[in-house]
């Protein structure tokens, strides 16, 4: 039987980094908009997260 090779550092956190833009960020996104958290805060913890996993950082998408 093949042994499956053990995910590296860097492909955890491609794969994170993946996960985040394509699926969290943009219900986050959606959530914001709806109201159902306060822009601010979905902002802050976009920051945060892209920080923690190593994303450049991007101006705001919403008009203040």
């Amino acid at each position: 039987m093949p042994r499956r090779r053990r995910p590296t550092e860097r492909d955890a956190r491609a794969e994170l980094q993946a996960w985040y833009l394509t699926s969290l960020r943009p219900k986050l996104a959606r959530a914001a908009t709806a109201d159902v958290v306060e822009a601010a805060a979905a902002d802050e913890l976009d920051r945060q997260l892209r920080v923690f996993l190593d994303l450049p950082e991007t101006a705001p998408e919403r008009a203040a």
